[in-house]
C-alpha cells in the first residue's frame, strides 16, 4: 500500500514535497516543474488519490455547499426534486455555483433528520455555507449556526437577525393581483392560503387583504381556508364551498398554482365555468399553469434567480462575513383564469 512516505522515498524527494505538489501548490512553494510533473507521473502509474478528508481539512475555503430541502408533505410530487420551484431553485444554484467553481450536495429536510449531520457538514470542512429552501429553520440551529458563526442562506424563510434571506416581495405581488381582480369587477372572494408555516404564504395573504382593506372590501373571515399549496386539499375545499354557499363568491384567490388547479377542476365538476361564472388566481408561474385550460392568471415566483441570488449571497457572506435580506421583483402574469 502506498502513502506519502513511500512515494517520497522511491522517488528521492520529501514528504513534503509530495503533499504540496498533490494539494496543487507546487508553483506558490517554488517547485521546481520537473519534480512536479516527476511525482505526477509516478502517482498516476501506481493509481495513488490523496486523502480527499485530510486535503479539506488543510484549506481555509472547501469549494462546496450544502443545499437543504424542506418540501413539505403536501407538495403533490412524486418526488421533491420533480416540484417546479425546487427543480428551478437548484437550477439557479447550478448555473452560480458552477461560474464559481463551487460543487453542492443537496440533502432533504425531514422530521426527526439527525440535526448533528448537519452541523458537521460545516465542522468537517464538507461544505462553506449552506443554502436552506423551506418553511423554518429550527429555532435550536439557528442557535448553532451563530455560536460557531456558520454562513447560511434561507429561500422563502422570515429575515432574521443572522441569516441571510431571498425572496420575492409576495405582499406587493399579491397586493397588485388583487387589485387587478378588483377592476376586473370581482367583489366576493374566497381565500386559498399555504402553510401557516410558510412566510411567503403569509405575505400574499396579508397582501391580498391589505388591497381588499384599502378598496373598502369586506372580507369574511370564514371564507379564507388552509390549502396547505396542496391540489387536491384545493379541490375538496371548493367542491364543498360551493355545495353550500353556491352563489357567494366571484372568484378564487390562491396562493400558489398548484390549489388553482384544484380550484380550478373542482369548479368545473362543481358545474362552474372559468372564468366567464367565477375567476381563478395562482401564485409561482409554475410551467403547467400556461398549458392548464384555462391557462391561469399568477405572479412570477422566480425560482431560477432565487437559487443564482442564494448562491451569490451566501458568498459573499462566506467571503465578507455579515448577512442581507434581498426582495426580488414579481411580475404578474394575466391569463385566461381571470
Amino acid at each position: 500500500m502506498y502513502s506519502l512516505d513511500k512515494i517520497a522515498k522511491d522517488l528521492g524527494v520529501s514528504k513534503a514535497t509530495v503533499s504540496l505538489i498533490l494539494s496543487g501548490k507546487a508553483v506558490q512553494s517554488r517547485i521546481s516543474p520537473d519534480t512536479e510533473e516527476k511525482v505526477k507521473k509516478y502517482c498516476k502509474q501506481i493509481n495513488y488519490l490523496p486523502n480527499i478528508h485530510a486535503q479539506r481539512m488543510n484549506q481555509k475555503l472547501v469549494k462546496n455547499i450544502g443545499v437543504l430541502l424542506e418540501p413539505g408533505e403536501n407538495i403533490g410530487e412524486e418526488s421533491p426534486l420533480s416540484e417546479f420551484n425546487i427543480a428551478q431553485i437548484l437550477g439557479g444554484i447550478a448555473i452560480a455555483s458552477e461560474k464559481a467553481g463551487f460543487g453542492f450536495s443537496v440533502r432533504i429536510y425531514r422530521e426527526g433528520i439527525d440535526e448533528q449531520e448537519i452541523f458537521n457538514s460545516f465542522r468537517n470542512k464538507e461544505i462553506a455555507g449552506l443554502i436552506y429552501y423551506g418553511f423554518q429553520i429550527p429555532e435550536a440551529w439557528k442557535k448553532v449556526f451563530a455560536a460557531e458563526n456558520r454562513q447560511v442562506a434561507g429561500i422563502g424563510i422570515a429575515p432574521v437577525t443572522g441569516i441571510s434571506s431571498i425572496n420575492i416581495d409576495n405582499f406587493d405581488i399579491s397586493y397588485q393581483l388583487t387589485e387587478y381582480l378588483l377592476k376586473q369587477e370581482h367583489r366576493r372572494f374566497i381565500y386559498l392560503g399555504g402553510m401557516e408555516t410558510s412566510y411567503p404564504g403569509t405575505e400574499r395573504y396579508n397582501g391580498f387583504k391589505a388591497a381588499l382593506k384599502n378598496n373598502r372590501i369586506a372580507f369574511p373571515d370564514d371564507y379564507f381556508f388552509m390549502g396547505d399549496f396542496n391540489e387536491s386539499k384545493a379541490n375538496k375545499i371548493v367542491k364543498e364551498f360551493f355545495r353550500n354557499k353556491r352563489n357567494h363568491a366571484d372568484a378564487v384567490v390562491c396562493a400558489n398554482d398548484a390549489m388553482a388547479i384544484g380550484a380550478v377542476l373542482g369548479l368545473n365538476e362543481s358545474g362552474f365555468k372559468v372564468p366567464s361564472d367565477i375567476a381563478v388566481t395562482g401564485g409561482d408561474n409554475i410551467s403547467l399553469g400556461r398549458y392548464f385550460s384555462p391557462s391561469l392568471t399568477t405572479f412570477d415566483n422566480r425560482p431560477r434567480q432565487l437559487g443564482e441570488k442564494a448562491f451569490e449571497t451566501l458568498m459573499e457572506s462566506i467571503n465578507n462575513g455579515g448577512y442581507k435580506h434581498l426582495i426580488l421583483k414579481s411580475e404578474l402574469i394575466v391569463r385566461q383564469s381571470a
